[in-house]
């Protein structure tokens, strides 16, 4: 999004009193949990998760993750806890109040009407098949979204194709050309969110009221580029083996 009521200066945007005030965080993390290692085998790279937070917010910090860790099917867009963070980087992208707005505006609306992890584009990123979902992401796709939608800085390739370390590029990337800045913060740890089994069958319901035909179409399409992409790999082992 570029700012309407804004000067637009070497890739960033301004504001009348000539000064970005609000600043959306990407943090770049390394999680402790099994599913994190296994991520991090499948995708490479040092960092298998993403998710931000606003301004000086550090006690909201948001993402697409489980809300419950001992359920790997509770992923949904939910508040964090920076506690499994084994290590993690912080950048910050300067924002001007349009963009705020809009943002703040779209993180409301996430939490009121519940998104679920979107499993499919998990699965089928390793093979760069693009799942596009409204309103479901993984982890890095929300934030490339996010990146996309509500910052100057631009990307190089679908927004769901994303993985952390491709955010990770794009925030070193805009750090050498100043408009990116890494910043050094302690982000709060919290305990553990207690196991509510009625509040996880309630997230479940109404995200199944949240999915829309033109969700279940983008996914049969997408499922439907994996076989074809599986296809061609028994396709060639076949040749190889003649």
């Amino acid at each position: 999004m570029k700012c309407v009521n804004s000067v637009v200066t070497f890739g960033l945007c301004e504001n009348d009193m000539g000064k970005n005030k609000h600043r959306l965080n990407i943090v770049l993390s390394k999680t402790s949990t099994k599913i994190g290692g296994m991520i991090r085998t499948v995708i490479g790279g040092d960092y298998n998760h993403c998710s931000f937070y606003i301004d000086d917010e550090i006690d909201s910090v948001y993402g697409f993750s489980r809300k419950y860790r001992k359920l790997w099917y509770t992923g949904c867009f939910t508040q964090e806890n920076p506690i499994y963070y084994d290590d993690y980087l912080v950048y910050q992208i300067p924002l001007c109040d349009e963009q705020y707005e809009q943002l703040v505006k779209r993180i409301d609306d996430m939490n009121e009407n519940i998104r679920m992890y979107n499993y499919i584009s998990a699965m089928l990123i390793p093979a760069n098949i693009p799942v596009a979902s409204e309103g479901s992401f993984i982890c890095s796709t929300f934030v490339a979204d996010l990146i996309d939608k509500y910052t100057e800085i631009g990307l190089k390739k679908d927004r769901h194709l994303h993985r952390p370390m491709d955010i990770l590029e794009i925030m070193n990337d805009y750090e050498e050309k100043g408009i990116v800045t890494r910043v050094n913060v302690r982000l709060p740890e919290k305990e553990e969110t207690p196991l509510d089994f009625q509040e996880v069958f309630k997230d479940w319901e109404d995200s199944v009221k949240n999915v829309t035909e033109r969700n279940i179409e983008n996914m049969n399409s997408a499922l439907n580029d994996y076989e074809r992409w599986l296809r061609d790999i028994i396709n060639d082992a076949e040749e190889v083996w003649k």
